[in-house]
């Protein structure tokens, strides 16, 4: 893995979207430095967006709130995508496979590096958010949209902790992107699929006549990570974004296996 990770940090696609983690933050700690955050309007309750420039750890908790539904669902899904899809595009995964190495393991190597990736990408973005924050804004105990307050030290475990199932909530849309490039060898192709189920499932999300039907969706659960702060933190439905996400994954990984070990490699 560790020469398929090597090889994939030379990209000039994968340095280009670890770029992005850090810049996002940075422009939108720019824009709040520059312009404040918005006025609440009178009688309403503050949100994310009002107490983003109130200290490092609100700004790191927008920012996953902003991009975690799809940037980092784009990000990790074209980081496994192409993996694979484009070394049936450059016309080299023949020679790999005949070198010779198992179908299961080149799989499971091109996989391994793609999460270790997207994980980068996760880092980078709370990273970078906390240190912006902190520069900017001060490293103060966390204000919740509920009214209540989270010590500092507290508030940082839960940041930590909602990367963490924020990375578990990309995994499916990895696994759907590696499926579909070992049928369209394709990189925008398996990209573009897994990106489209993420959008299609929030859209059908909040469609109410769809009832408990929503519980299936593969994003329903993604933000369930905001549950963390409260206090004390709801685990209910984190536990069960989290069961889903080993199911769709699991369920993914199988079918792109079991496609992978039994196509004809032409190119």
């Amino acid at each position: 893995m560790r020469d398929e990770l090597r090889r994939q940090l030379t990209r000039r696609r994968t340095l280009v979207l670890l770029a992005a983690m850090v810049v996002v933050p940075l422009a939108l700690a720019a824009i709040y430095a520059l312009r404040g955050a918005p006025e609440l309007p009178p009688g309403a309750g503050p949100q994310l967006v009002h107490l983003a420039a109130d200290s490092s750890l609100a700004f790191t908790v927008f920012a996953l709130y902003m991009c975690a539904p799809l940037l980092l669902v784009a990000v990790a899904a074209a980081f496994t995508g192409d993996a694979l899809a484009s070394e049936s595009t450059w016309g080299t995964l023949r020679y790999l496979l005949a070198a010779p190495i198992p179908r299961r393991r080149l799989l499971a190597r091109k996989l391994a590096a793609s999460l270790v990736l997207a994980a980068m990408a996760t880092t980078l973005l709370v990273g970078t958010s906390l240190l912006t924050g902190a520069l900017l804004f001060g490293w103060h105990a966390l204000d919740t949209p509920v009214g209540g307050e989270l010590a500092a030290d507290v508030g940082l475990q839960r940041v930590l902790l909602a990367s963490a199932y924020v990375f578990i909530t990309l995994l499916p849309f990895a696994a759907i992107a590696l499926l579909f490039a070992t049928i369209l060898d394709s990189p925008l192709g398996s990209v573009g699929v897994a990106v489209g189920v993420a959008v299609v499932s929030q859209i059908l999300d909040v469609v109410p006549t769809l009832g408990a039907v929503r519980v299936v969706l593969p994003t329903h659960y993604a933000l369930a990570w905001t549950d963390l702060f409260v206090d004390p933190p709801l685990p209910d439905e984190l536990a069960a974004g989290t069961l889903q996400a080993a199911v769709f994954t699991v369920t993914a990984c199988a079918g792109a296996w079991y496609r992978f070990s039994r196509r004809d490699i032409a190119s």
